[in-house]
């Protein structure tokens, strides 16, 4: 591979990166002209599983990363590699030639560094391959502030070819590690064997490939101590005759035991990089890394990924989408737990797989998919939830058949996707979602990124134009697994998160959608719309928030029957703190007596708040003034519908420990027509086993929601919701309400009173656990499923 490095202004400027899938078969390239504080401008390409399909991230110029770069990746085999064109290394490879070779030495990769100011100034360093054959020499003048006239010797592990680095002392940075890097026709590339990679690459091995993928390397990291401490690198020379090993004993915080693969431009040469576990970031991992031409690629085996990507699989192919990479997380902690992500190309042909073991902190066990601008590619990833990220974004999920998907509106990403453009696409790559972020400022400004599903088929497509903080101004696309269906993601401005955007949620089988228009969220979601569906989605919820103070203020909720027959709504002229000014409506089991709950204001929970509640035979009701609801629902199914009334979501509340653990929610789009759904399987402080119904509007739909006991709130009761029409009811069956209502059942009806919903609460454990969510875009033709096992401290999702 060939680095080409003009001006490296921070870190890597104006790079092209590829990526291929565990077969080598697809790639994908990543262009980036300049990245400011990330990734301005960049071009990704990332590839499914099978490298068929790929993601173009097109990144104009990365000020401090990546100065117009090139960087190839390639998979264990060699087949496949990827190139990242870096324009200039300011801060660390000024105009400075590097070649590194494969792990056979046939082939080697160069990069022109004009001059390395406070990392590698006029210095000359060797790096030999595993057998010695072949070694790579960097010219480096003078290293001021890391490798100050110094010498380092490294030999292959047989001892029969060496290489001399002229570095004063490498500390925090590359110590004794294999680094394999080709130069852009992937006639040569370098291996870098690091020992320990304690805080970086721990225990991985790194394969690089030439551009045409027929050669490539395999660094060995045994533990990043801070960076590449006892790591093996292999540079190799222009000609690509003599390369450098780097090997990397252990990555303790970086790359794990990870497998990861990159293509070259062409695709025909990937890396696979397999991460056993990432203890801080990605320690024993396996990285691949290939030229432009894909003739030699890197391995890189990362023992673990503790705190990023546990046993995960990764794909990244290149332009052309014919070779893929694919990396295995053994376990992501803290970050992406069992989680699945596809990237893909600027024209969706191939895409990146990412099996995250379990997400605990962010995204536990969820599911996610990106489309690439033409929707023929997407990525799947389960997604736990978004909290405070996604502010007046536009993002659409689906759920695991693709066939629904949601919309998400976000107005401005300050601190995110600035004016961004990203394609989400399902599994099968037929259909995709574009998200355009106006400018990355400090991340990813200007930047192109495409997501693919696990088979490669579909891709997302990402253009960034400026990402001042993070994506403001961004359009994201989400597409189900099958690809046929993707969500629009129009990010206009992200002040803080996500202010003003649009969600939506679909059922598992994605018919179903719910859109959350979301005006302005100061501190969550001010003036959003939410659609709930059920399972099958037939019928969804919308909930229209004005605005959102701190939470729903201002907002429409449609629940719907398990059945999806009947559907509630909810409107919540100002949500203050969770529910100020809404209507809400119990009916008894048959659905003869309803109760209407005109909820002025809710302060803290739902303070002056009007509950009827029905004796077991519907003859008589009572109006219960709840001041406060204390823990919610626990272990309830809840389904929402659009504002028609004609799809629902239902939402399975197993025991929700800290958010929705478990838990199964379906939202719908603005028309109903796709939903998400949410399986949740306890609400320990929240729902627990209990089932509620909540109607449209017109009452023609309703949801269930089955809570098993409502410890403190509705133990064991009946409750049923009945839409402004009272057509349609839920029910609520509650066993016991200890602190409220024990062995009650309660009803809520529409506000004529007309239809009744039974809430039956089996056991409210803390949220929603095993629950299953379902975002759809605007129209709600496609829709995401998000199934949550267990949200320890957010929502603990499987994939989507």
């Amino acid at each position: 591979m060939v680095v080409d490095v003009g001006a490296i202004v921070d870190w890597l400027l104006d790079s092209e990166i590829v990526v291929v899938s565990e077969d080598g078969l697809v790639s994908m390239v990543v262009d980036v002209g300049a990245i400011v504080d990330w990734l301005l401008d960049s071009e990704i390409v990332v590839v499914s599983e099978d490298g068929l399909v790929s993601m173009v991230v097109d990144v104009g110029a990365i000020v401090d990363w990546l100065l117009d770069s090139e960087i190839v990746v390639v998979s264990e085999d060699g087949l496949v590699s990827m190139v990242v064109d870096v324009g200039e290394l300011v801060d660390w490879l000024l105009d400075s030639e590097i070649v590194v070779v494969s792990e056979d030495w046939l082939v080697s990769m160069v990069v022109d560094v004009g001059a390395i100011v406070d990392w590698l100034l006029d210095s000359e360093i060797v790096v030999v391959s595993e057998d010695g054959l072949v070694s790579m020499v960097v010219d480096v003048g003078a290293i001021v502030d890391w490798l100050l006239d110094s010498e380092i010797v490294v030999v292959s592990e047989d001892g029969l070819v060496s290489m001399v680095v002229d570095v004063g002392a490498i500390v925090d940075w590359l110590l004794d590690s294999e680094i394999v890097v080709v130069s852009e026709d992937g006639l040569v590339s370098m291996v870098v064997d690091v020992g320990a990679i304690v805080d970086w690459l721990i225990d991985s091995e790194i394969v690089v490939v030439s551009e045409d993928g027929l050669v490539s390397m395999v660094v060995d990291v045994g533990a990043i101590v801070d960076w590449l401490l006892d790591s093996e690198i292999v540079v190799v020379s222009e000609d690509g005759l003599v390369s450098m090993v780097v090997d990397v004993g252990a990555i303790v915080d970086w790359l794990l035991d990870s497998e990861i693969v990159v293509v070259s431009e062409d695709g025909l040469v990937s890396m696979v990089v397999d991460v056993g576990a990432i203890v801080d970031w990605l320690l024993d991992s396996e990285i691949v890394v290939v030229s432009e031409d894909g003739l030699v690629s890197m391995v890189v085996d990362v023992g673990e990924l503790v705190d990023w990507l546990l046993d995960s699989e990764i794909v990244v192919v290149s332009e052309d989408w014919l070779v893929s990479m694919v990396v295995d997380v053994g376990a992501i902690v803290d970050w992406l737990l069992d989680s699945e992500i596809v990237v893909v190309s600027e024209d969706g042909l191939v895409s990146m797989v990412v099996d995250v073991g379990a997400i605990v902190d962010w995204l536990l066990d969820s599911e996610i998919v990106v489309v690439s601008e033409d929707g023929l590619v997407s990525m799947f990833m389960d997604v736990g939830e978004l909290v405070d990220w996604l502010l007046d974004s536009e993002t659409i999920v689906v759920s695991e058949d693709g066939l629904v998907s949601m919309f998400m509106d976000v107005g401005e990403l300050v601190d995110w996707l600035v004016d961004s453009e990203i394609v989400v696409v399902s599994e099968d790559w037929l259909v995709s979602m574009v998200v355009d972020v106006g400018a990355i400022v400090d991340w990813l400004l200007d930047s192109e990124i495409v997501v693919v599903s696990v088979d490669g088929l579909v891709s997302m497509f990402m253009d960034v134009g400026e990402l001042v903080d993070w994506l403001l101004d961004s359009e994201t696309i989400v597409v189900s697994e099958d690809g046929l269906v993707s969500m629009f993601m129009d990010v206009g401005e992200l002040v803080d998160w996500l202010l003003d955007s649009e969600i939506v949620v679909v059922s598992e089988d994605g018919l179903v959608s719910m859109v959350v228009d979301v005006g302005a969220i100061v501190d969550w979601l001010l003036d959003s719309e939410i659609v709930v569906v059920s399972e099958d989605g037939l019928v969804s919820m919308v909930v229209d928030v004005g605005a959102i103070v701190d939470w729903l203020v201002d907002s429409e909720i449609v629940v719907v029957s398990e059945d999806w027959l009947v559907s509630m709504v909810v409107d919540v002229g100002a949500i203050v703190d969770w529910l100020l000014d809404s209507e809400i409506v119990v009916v008894s089991e048959d659905g003869l007596v309803s109760m209407v709950v005109d909820v002025g204001a809710i302060v803290d929970w739902l303070v002056d708040s009007e509950i009827v509640v029905v004796s077991e035979d519907w003859l008589v009701s009572m109006v219960v003034d709840v001041g406060a609801i204390v823990d919610w629902l626990l272990d309830s199914e809840i389904v929402v519908v659009s504002e028609d009334g004609l799809v629902s979501m239902v939402v399975d509340v197993g025991a929700i420990v800290d958010w929705l653990l478990d838990s199964e929610t379906i939202v719908v789009s603005e028309d109903g027509l796709v939903s998400m759904f949410m399986d949740v399987g306890e609400l320990v402080d929240w729902l627990l086993d209990s089932e509620i119904v909540v109607v449209s509007e017109d009452g023609l739909v309703s949801m269930v929601v089955d809570v098993g006991a409502i410890v403190d709130w509705l133990l064991d009761s009946e409750i049923v919701v009945v839409s402004e029409d009272g057509l349609v009811s839920m029910v609520v069956d509650v066993g016991a309400i200890v602190d409220w209502l024990l062995d009650s059942e309660t009803v809520v009806v529409s506000e004529d009173g007309l239809v009744s919903m039974v809430v039956d609460v089996g056991a409210i454990v803390d949220w929603l656990l095993d629950s299953e969510i379902v975002v759809v875009s605007e129209d709600g033709l496609v829709s995401m499923v998000v199934d949550v096992g267990e949200l320890v401290d957010w929502l603990s999702i499987q994939k989507l």
